[in-house]
């Protein structure tokens, strides 16, 4: 009987070494996949044990409504990160584009001439984003660092830091509306996730964005324009805000620079939370979706519980470190 040669104990090295690579591939699918709901229900059981009022109709439905505002720029932030970029002027178009909504009504224009006028802004700002991150080559976090900043200084100057007054009912109706028992906010979230995950599961777009965020220099060989692509999602990403903005305005009735705040930071966070990698190329709508209800049922029952809201902030803070660090442990751990 012949001993094992060189040859035979490298090929058993590579085959373990590769069905170990594989075993953590599956385990980090089946985390994004399936890991995120596993959360999210033991979250919904655990304030359903600590406070009776958590699981009541009236409760879930104004959770909803208050994660609508977040989730759908959270949306917009997805397609964004996917491609390994990151967008942090949202929280300013929200700002900056429910001030031009209502300034444009209080300038005599109608519901749908003012909704407009916030969607064009979003766009408008995103596709600058896209343009100075794309072809000038500036990198995307001091791009729209910067856009906020100007966002939220033009907020201000609009009206030297006032807010201004919303008194059309059919705009109103986009925040504070109803179709049937559903608040219009939750409705329009709810189609925002349909649509951005049939785009990304069933269109070659998606899987181009996808491929983009997964290795850009294999996508540009295969022929992927990378550079338009990337752009478009910085032009998904500030439209989605601009509809944000709609909502929030609305819903508060003015327009207001202090709108947005720190908004940029919560939709980041509910994608992270979600499972999408900020190295790009891994991540579902549906992840996101779950990631801005974890978020959101957190704030609500420990306010149900007479948390103080500094200990809020410091719970979510921890919820996303914590994201962050598993999605660095199975990142690093594929790349063994």
């Amino acid at each position: 009987m012949g001993l094992p040669n060189a040859s035979t104990n490298g090929s058993l090295a590579e085959g373990d070494a590769s069905e170990r690579a594989e075993r953590r591939q599956q385990l980090g699918a089946f985390y994004r996949r399936y890991g995120i709901i596993v959360i999210l229900l033991l979250e919904m059981l655990l304030w359903t044990i600590m406070s009776p009022v958590f699981l009541t109709p009236s409760n879930m439905i104004n959770v909803a409504r208050q994660a609508s505002f977040v989730g759908v720029v959270a949306a917009g932030m997805t397609f964004v990160i996917l491609t390994a970029g990151i967008d942090l002027s949202v929280g300013g178009v929200v700002a900056f584009g429910g001030m031009m909504a209502a300034l444009a009504m209080e300038q005599g224009s109608g519901a749908y001439v003012g909704a407009l006028a916030a969607l064009i802004t979003g766009l408008v700002i995103g596709y600058i984003n896209g343009f100075l991150s794309t072809k000038m080559q500036v990198p995307a976090f001091i791009t729209t660092i910067a856009m906020m900043t100007m966002l939220k200084a033009g907020s201000l100057l609009l009206r030297g830091g006032s807010p201004i007054a919303i008194r059309n009912d059919t705009f109103v109706s986009f925040g504070q509306g109803y179709i049937g028992p559903i608040p219009m906010p939750v409705v329009i979230l709810f189609l925002t996730y349909i649509v951005g995950h049939w785009i990304l599961s069933n269109t070659k777009f998606g899987q181009h964005v996808y491929a983009v965020g997964g290795n850009e220099a294999a996508a540009r060989l295969a022929g992927i324009r990378a550079d338009r692509l990337i752009a478009a999602m910085y032009v998904i990403s500030g439209g989605l805000a601009g509809l944000s903005a709609i909502m929030i305005s609305a819903r508060l009735e003015t327009g207001t620079p202090l709108a947005g705040t720190n908004l940029e930071l919560d939709a980041i966070a509910a994608v992270i939370v979600g499972g999408t990698s900020l190295f790009g190329g891994l991540g579902t709508m549906g992840g996101t979706f779950a990631g801005v209800m974890i978020i959101s049922f957190l704030r609500n029952g420990l306010t149900l519980v007479n948390v103080s809201g500094f200990w809020q902030q410091l719970a979510t803070g921890a919820v996303i470190l914590l994201a962050v660090l598993l999605d660095h442990f199975i990142i690093a751990r594929n790349r063994q």
